[in-house]
């Protein structure tokens, strides 16, 4: 149960976290993804400590973000080079 339950919170925050970099516009959504990453980055030690899974679970969020931006870099590279 508790892997299920950490399998899904890893699932829908990443979600959220994603669906803010990528839909919002460009200054806005650092802002906003950077104030959801540190709400549930805070939420996370407060319920489960300084563990594992609240170092992963920050760790997870930030590489959405770093994927989705490079992502972003490399398909305007592609659409710039033809």
């Amino acid at each position: 149960m508790t892997i299920a339950l950490n399998s899904l919170i890893f699932l829908i925050t990443g979600g959220l976290v994603a669906t803010t970099t990528a839909r919002l516009h460009q200054p806005i959504n650092f802002i906003v993804t950077g104030l959801v990453i540190l709400t549930l980055a805070t939420l996370a030690t407060k319920i489960y400590g300084w563990g594992w899974f609240s170092v992963f679970y920050i760790l997870w969020m930030i590489g959405i973000v770093a994927g989705l931006l490079m992502l972003r870099a490399y398909l305007r590279a592609e659409k710039k080079a033809r």
